[in-house]
């Protein structure tokens, strides 16, 4: 025997229920926490290469903005901030080309290419 129908009421609740579930667009936090993660894994691989220049005594923060795109080639790089050494600076610019490739976007990430900027902290060792 079927079951009987279910009142218009519970159906129509059951619709609105369904309708105002989260859209995980471009900026729900599945994608938004793969941009996170990718940018970390970015600048970790960016900090693995890095390497102070040999003859220099000096220290200090460069700021590299790097253009990467979806495939993980990188398509500019620029000095967002000196580091108050052109010895370093020059440097940190060397530590990102040689840092690439980088990964490719993560499934999600519609974008074209990405730019960031991440520190690079130069001390000797």
């Amino acid at each position: 025997k079927p079951a009987p129908p279910k009142p218009a009421a519970e159906q129509a609740s059951k619709r609105a229920r369904l309708a105002m579930a989260p859209n995980p667009g471009a900026d729900s936090e599945g994608p938004r926490a793969g941009r996170a993660s990718w940018e970390s894994e970015v600048a970790a691989r960016i900090r693995r290469s890095a390497s102070y220049p040999s003859g220099s005594r000096d220290s200090g923060t460069a700021r590299v903005g790097v253009t990467i795109d979806r495939n993980g080639r990188l398509v500019s790089r620029r000095l967002a901030g000196s580091s108050g050494s052109s010895v370093l600076d020059s440097a940190a610019m060397a530590i990102v080309a040689r840092a690439a490739p980088y990964p490719p976007f993560l499934p999600g990430m519609t974008q074209s290419q990405i730019s960031l900027t991440v520190p690079l902290h130069l001390h000797p060792q």
